[in-house]
C-alpha cells in the first residue's frame, strides 16, 4: 500500500491546464523581449541603408537568444505553476507517508496547502487517508468528497464494521439561512452544477446508504440549519478546512491542513474544535427532518415548543378581565374556576393574550434558539405603540368562538407578523395546524390554508391575519349570543374603552402537551 500511495502522490496534475496557465504568465514578458529586439533592429536600420553583412548573424542571434529567453522563462513558470497545484512546499514522498507497523494508519507531514479542494491532488491526498482514519467527521453544504463512488461506499462499510466512527454534518437545503448562501452562489461566474434539488437527493443517496447498512451507531447523517462561512474535515489528528467566499462556489475554494502532531497548530485546532461541538449540538438527526417533512408528523413532547404572544400587563383591569375569564393566569402559572369554564376549550392552555407568531415545534432548543435570537434583532427595530377599539365578538376568529377584536391602526402588529412569517415560521419543524393539532376552519378557503400551511406551517397569516385576544372556543350555536353579550356587559364595566401600550412582547414555551404554556422570557421593544 505505501508503494502504491507515493506513485499516486508523484502523479502530475494535467499538462494542458498547467501550461495554459504558464503560457498566461509569460505573454508580458515575452512581448517584452520582441520590443527589444525590434528597437535594435530599426536602430541599426536607420543608422545606414543596409545591414553590414557582418551584422547579419547578430540578429539571427538575438532573434534565437528571444526564443531561448522565452522558453526558459515557460520552464520556470511552468514548475512553479506545478509545485503550487498541489502545495506550496513538494515534500518529498518519504516526508508525506509514514506507515504505521500494522499498515492502519499514515501521518501526513508537509502538505499544507491545496489550491483547489476540488483539485486532483488533494483528493489522490487525501482518499488513503480517510481509508485509514479511525475517526472522521465531515462538515459542510454539500461535500463532493462524498459524492464520489465507490469512496463513500467503502467509509460506510468500514464504520459499518466497526474499523471507524464518521460523523456527517450537511447544511439544510430547505433552511432560510442555508438559502441565503446558495443565492449568494448563484451571483458567481460559475453557475452551481446541483444547486438546491440536487444537494437534496445528495442527502437522499445518503440516507439510503445508511440504511443500507441498517443504521449502525458508527455512522450518523445529520443536518444544520446556520449560514455556513467554511467547510471542515476532521480525519483523526488531521483538520482540512475550506472557506466558502462570496459569490464563489467551494470547489474552487483553496484548502488549508493542520495538525495536532504540530504544536504550532494548537489554537487553530482548539478553535476548529470547538466549531464542531457547536455544530454537533446544534444539528439535527436527518432522518428526523425528512420524517417530519414527508409524513407531517411529530411528537409534541419531544419537540421544543414556541410562541411569541403580546401579554397586557398583570395589573391591568384588561388583563384581570381575560384571566377571570380563560382561568389561567399565564403571569403568575396560577388555574382557578371560570364562570364559563365549559365555553373555554383549550384557549385556557395558553392564557390570555395576543398572538404575533403561531405555536410552533422545532426539533430542539439549540434549533429554536436562532430563532429567538432573530427576533430579538427583529424587535429592536420597532418602537413601542398603542393598540385600541377592543371590541367582544361572537364567531370570531372563527365559528364557535368568542374574542376582543383589536384595530391594529399604526399598522406596527402587521408589519410585524410579515416578518415573523420569514424570519420564524420557515425555520420551524411544524405547527398546531401543519400537524393537524388546531383545525383550518375559520374559513372556506381550504386551497389557500394548504398552501400556506405547506410553506410556512399556518394558514391564517399574511392577508388573514386578525389580531385578537380569544377568549371562549367552544360556544354553542343556540347560547352563543346570549353568552357574548354577558361578555360584551362584563367587559364594558369592568374594562370600558382602553387604549393599551405595547413596549414587550413574550416567549413562549411548554414543556409537555398536558402542561399550560409559560412565558420564558420577555423582549422590549426599541425606544
Amino acid at each position: 500500500m505505501e508503494k502504491q500511495m507515493i506513485e499516486s502522490l508523484d502523479q502530475k496534475p494535467p499538462f494542458i491546464e498547467i501550461a495554459s496557465e504558464a503560457v498566461k504568465n509569460i505573454k508580458e514578458p515575452l512581448i517584452l523581449y520582441g520590443i527589444v529586439e525590434t528597437i535594435f533592429l530599426i536602430f541599426i536600420l536607420l543608422t545606414g541603408k543596409k545591414i553590414s553583412s557582418g551584422l547579419v548573424p547578430l540578429v539571427y542571434v538575438l532573434a534565437a537568444l528571444v526564443l531561448f529567453v522565452a522558453f526558459f522563462h515557460f520552464i520556470l513558470v511552468y514548475h512553479r505553476q506545478r509545485m503550487e497545484f498541489g502545495n506550496v512546499e513538494r515534500p518529498k514522498p518519504e516526508d508525506v507517508i509514514k506507515t504505521i507497523p500494522d499498515g492502519s494508519a499514515i501521518k501526513p507531514c508537509k502538505v499544507r496547502f491545496f489550491p483547489r479542494s476540488d483539485s486532483p491532488e488533494f483528493h489522490i491526498y487525501i482518499k488513503e487517508l480517510i481509508l485509514n482514519s479511525r475517526h472522521q467527521v465531515y462538515i459542510g453544504i454539500g461535500l463532493n468528497l462524498l459524492q464520489r463512488e465507490p469512496l463513500t461506499s467503502d467509509v460506510f462499510e468500514k464504520a459499518a464494521q466497526g474499523s471507524s466512527t464518521v460523523e456527517i454534518y450537511l447544511a439544510d437545503p430547505l433552511c432560510p439561512n442555508v438559502e441565503t448562501r446558495l443565492i449568494e452562489e448563484e451571483l458567481g461566474e460559475i453557475r452551481p452544477p446541483i444547486g438546491q434539488n440536487g444537494l437534496l437527493q445528495r442527502l437522499e443517496s445518503l440516507l439510503d446508504l445508511w440504511e443500507k447498512f441498517r443504521y449502525p451507531g458508527s455512522i450518523s447523517v445529520n443536518l444544520f440549519m446556520h449560514y455556513p462561512t467554511f467547510a471542515l474535515l476532521i480525519l483523526d489528528d488531521d483538520y482540512f478546512i475550506y472557506p466558502y467566499g462570496y459569490a464563489t462556489l467551494g470547489n474552487f475554494s483553496p484548502v488549508l491542513l493542520f495538525s495536532k502532531k504540530n504544536p504550532e497548530d494548537n489554537p487553530i485546532i482548539d478553535f476548529l474544535d470547538k466549531q464542531y461541538r457547536r455544530i454537533k449540538e446544534s444539528s439535527i438527526d436527518a432522518r428526523e427532518v425528512f420524517s417530519v417533512r414527508s409524513n407531517r408528523s411529530i411528537d409534541p413532547d419531544k419537540a421544543y415548543q414556541f410562541a411569541l404572544y403580546f401579554i397586557p400587563s398583570g395589573d391591568s383591569d384588561f388583563y384581570r378581565f381575560g384571566t377571570k375569564i380563560l382561568g389561567y393566569d399565564v403571569r403568575n402559572r396560577r388555574t382557578h374556576t371560570s364562570q364559563w369554564q365549559e365555553y373555554v376549550g383549550n384557549a385556557c392552555e395558553f392564557g390570555f393574550h395576543l398572538t404575533l407568531c403561531d405555536a410552533l415545534f422545532f426539533f430542539s432548543e439549540s434549533h429554536a434558539r436562532s430563532a429567538i435570537a432573530d427576533i430579538k434583532f427583529l424587535l429592536k427595530s420597532f418602537k413601542s405603540f398603542e393598540i385600541s377599539g377592543f371590541q367582544v365578538k361572537e364567531d370570531f376568529p372563527a365559528a364557535g368562538c368568542a374574542a376582543i377584536k383589536v384595530q391594529d391602526t399604526e399598522g406596527v402588529l402587521e408589519a410585524m407578523e410579515y416578518e415573523l412569517v420569514q424570519r420564524v415560521y420557515r425555520r420551524a419543524a411544524a405547527s398546531y395546524y401543519s400537524i393537524d393539532l388546531a383545525p383550518t376552519k375559520r374559513d372556506n378557503d381550504f386551497k389557500r390554508a394548504r398552501l400556506m400551511i405547506e410553506r410556512y406551517k399556518a394558514p391564517y397569516i399574511l392577508q388573514r391575519f386578525y389580531p385578537h385576544f380569544t377568549l371562549l372556543t367552544q360556544l354553542p350555536q343556540e347560547k352563543k349570543l346570549d353568552i357574548t353579550q354577558e361578555l360584551k356587559e362584563s367587559f364594558e364595566k369592568e374594562v370600558g374603552n382602553q387604549v393599551i401600550r405595547v413596549n414587550k412582547v413574550a416567549i413562549m414555551t411548554r414543556n409537555t402537551s398536558k402542561e399550560p404554556w409559560v412565558i420564558k422570557e420577555e423582549i422590549c421593544l426599541g425606544r
